[in-house]
């Protein structure tokens, strides 16, 4: 077989073993070529997998986020107009302070009992991904199999 080697413009002869084992170099240096190159395909599909998790968990959680705030803000303006209702209504019972501290006393009660409550729903809120750890998993254990001979 006749070739050239790179950069050198000069004839050369070689053996059969010789082109064999540049060619079993070449393909192998192809596979290997073809396998780094496939191989950051998909990790870049999995980290836009990934991110589009995180995005639509990020925006449905913004938008529930949003939703409780402007709740909240209308509950808070009826509360205290109910609590300074109860006020008035105690204070034809008794003194004006003496029903402000009670109306108080049962306000921070309830207040406090539901704050512990929203600290333990909070705590078993889970923002991870599932479908991108699943996907990373199966992906790990193909090429694990096709590895290992």
């Amino acid at each position: 077989m006749k070739g050239t080697p790179a950069g050198t413009g000069r004839l050369f002869r070689m053996n059969r073993q010789e082109a064999y084992t540049v060619d079993s170099a070449r393909s192998i240096s192809g596979l290997w070529h073809q396998l780094t190159h496939q191989l950051s395909t998909l990790l870049r599909q999995e980290l836009t997998l990934a991110r589009t998790e995180l995005y639509e968990s990020l925006t449905r959680l913004l938008s529930s986020v949003g939703a409780l705030l402007i709740g909240v803000a209308f509950l808070y303006v009826a509360l205290l107009s109910l609590l300074v209702a109860a006020i008035l209504g105690l204070a034809q019972l008794m003194p004006i302070w003496a029903a402000a501290l009670c109306i108080g006393v049962v306000t921070a009660g309830i207040g406090s009992i539901l704050l512990r409550r929203g600290r333990r729903l909070l705590g078993t809120a889970h923002l991870t991904p599932s479908h991108s750890q699943q996907s990373l998993r199966k992906d790990k254990d193909v090429l694990l199999r096709r590895v290992q001979p």
